[in-house]
């Protein structure tokens, strides 16, 4: 994906430098920051990644934005793998970290997105479909595809929310197993 030319001409991206973020993990997060959108007056303050109470060494990965209306406070973009397997604890004390950094000291709101996985029977669809995870592959042990990608806001107005499908590398290799969710959203 880093390698990509439209990704890089196109992107600021999270942990492109990084050589720990990807070492040793069956699944690694990283954020891309459209150029369009991040210009003079839309800046990224920070990033950092903060340990989530998991079985399998999630995190979620921050990107503090600076709030253009509002000088000296930060909204927080948090891009997420949250556990599976029906650890509907451990997800209950996700959620309880994810909600406190929205709301830390500074922060006026922001995104939790990405993949939230199914850990309750009839969490992986909706009332109207939108499978994000399984959509044109084939699937082995009988597994569907599921609506695993979620976003969730705090003090933002959502515009719209798209399905991107994700497009193949060298003609016949998906970028991902998961659908993109494209969200806009207004201050």
């Amino acid at each position: 994906l880093l390698g990509d030319p439209r990704v890089q001409s196109s992107f600021l991206t999270t942990d492109a430098d990084s050589d720990t973020a990807f070492n040793d993990v069956p699944f690694a997060t990283m954020t891309l920051l459209s150029n369009k959108r991040f210009h003079s007056k839309v800046v990224v303050d920070s990033v950092f990644r903060t340990e989530l109470p998991s079985r399998y060494g999630r995190d979620a990965l921050c990107v503090n934005i600076r709030h253009p209306a509002e000088p000296g406070s930060i909204l927080r973009l948090l891009n997420v793998h949250l556990d599976s397997l029906h650890s509907q604890f451990r997800r209950t004390l996700q959620i309880h970290v994810l909600a406190d950094l929205l709301r830390e000291p500074g922060c006026k709101g922001g995104i939790v997105a990405s993949d939230f996985n199914a850990i309750l029977h009839g969490s992986k669809s909706g009332p109207d479909g939108g499978a994000t995870w399984g959509v044109g592959a084939k699937l082995e042990d009988g597994l569907e595809p599921g609506r695993l990608d979620k976003v969730v806001m705090l003090g933002l107005q959502p515009n719209e929310i798209k399905i991107l499908q994700p497009g193949l590398i060298g003609g016949n290799t998906r970028w991902n197993d998961h659908c993109g969710l494209h969200c806009t959203f207004t201050l």
